[in-house]
């Protein structure tokens, strides 16, 4: 038997799991002719509510990311395969371990959450050092730790 050091065992573990996903690429490749529509900003704001749901934010905030989700897939023929990928019977669990989550959640964390808009509902003001930071602003209430020396 044959013994690998790290790095050649990593190199044949990526090369098998390319050779694998090299048909399923060549298939999705000859079936876009065939491809369901792409999903509109209507479909992907309800998507987007399933995936991070708030019941408190008002189901228009969420328009924004899927707006900003449409656009992308015009933009760039990858983005839209890996947009087209989602299915939208599979379900939340599905989507979630799909390759295209981290777009989905790069673009919520952009476009949703870096949203003011948003932020009195979860209790943010914003970014402190705009405000003056937070010794002006009376949030030192650590009463736990000793007070420091004079």
């Amino acid at each position: 038997m044959t013994e690998f050091d790290r790095r050649e065992f990593l190199t044949c573990c990526i090369v098998s799991w390319a050779a694998t996903l090299a048909p399923q690429v060549g298939a999705a490749a000859d079936t876009t002719a065939s491809a369901p529509p792409a999903l509109t900003a209507a479909d992907w704001q309800r998507i987007l509510r399933e995936l991070f749901p708030h019941e408190r934010v008002d189901a228009s905030l969420y328009l924004p990311p899927a707006e900003s989700l449409v656009a992308a897939g015009r933009k760039d023929a990858a983005t839209a395969r890996l947009l087209a990928s989602v299915d939208r019977a599979a379900g939340v669990a599905a989507i979630a371990v799909s390759p295209a989550f981290p777009l989905l959640r790069q673009t919520m964390v952009f476009a949703f959450y870096g949203n003011p808009a948003i932020w009195n509902t979860f209790g943010y003001d914003g970014d402190a050092w705009q405000q003056g930071g937070y010794l002006a602003r009376g949030l030192i209430t650590i009463d736990w730790l000793p007070d420091p020396p004079q």
